[in-house]
């Protein structure tokens, strides 16, 4: 292992990825956005061994500095938060990231789901009859926390893979283009491919939603 520790971190990390009971999708998520982290850790000089809370904040701190919407650090930090816990769980590392705050806390606390289980279900449902692109729109708001006027924004193009991780780049209300992007998981991209199988050929720059009878 190299002086700074961190060239060994690869094993670890997948160790801890075939630990999580999660989709694939997410695995690969997880991963993409723990390496990311170290990284970073490794570009500004830090030791695996020599981590602490501070390198936690500092590494948000960097992302905000450089116009990371509070949705994509938060993003890019559940990962690395899981990691570090499970580090602990098996005595490997004391967890770094326990006790800081999600970044862009406040900012970002109007956009939490405030339906139950079985509302969102009912909302599904009543999306489902009314049609295909309903259901995927209404279902990738539920999963995403997308506003109607980013949904309205997306283009068919907008939908790429990022390291292996299918993502879809979001238009944020008060920026000036599509600088921000969230993990399209397989349930959150499954009802939209099936929409669009039906919509016949479809270019990258048309919308990825369409009013009903325009294409």
């Amino acid at each position: 292992m190299a002086a700074d520790g961190l060239d060994g971190i690869d094993a670890v990390v997948d160790a801890f990825l075939s630990d999580q009971q999660v989709m694939e999708t997410s695995r690969r998520a997880y991963g993409w956005e723990i390496r990311r982290f170290f990284g970073w850790c490794r570009s500004t000089g830090r030791k695996m061994d020599e981590l602490r809370r501070a390198d936690i904040v500092a590494y948000i701190g960097d992302m905000s500095e450089n116009g990371y919407s509070a949705r994509t650090m938060m993003s890019y930090t559940v990962a690395v938060r899981r990691f570090f816990a499970w580090l602990e769980s098996r005595g490997i590392s004391t967890n770094i990231v326990s006790g800081v705050k999600s970044p862009g806390y406040r900012k970002i606390g109007f956009v939490k789901m405030h339906l139950d289980r079985d509302e969102r279900a009912g909302l599904l449902e009543y999306a489902r009859k009314r049609g295909l692109r309903d259901y995927a729109i209404i279902n990738l708001m539920l999963r995403n926390g997308l506003r109607t006027i980013e949904v309205s924004r997306l283009d068919a193009g907008d939908i790429s893979y990022r390291r292996n991780v299918r993502i879809v780049k979001v238009w944020r209300k008060g920026a000036y283009g599509k600088d921000d992007f969230v993990v399209l998981t397989d349930e959150a991209y499954g009802p939209i491919a099936e929409y669009l199988s039906g919509r016949g050929k479809v270019l990258p720059g048309s919308p990825l939603f369409v009013t009903e009878g325009k294409g």
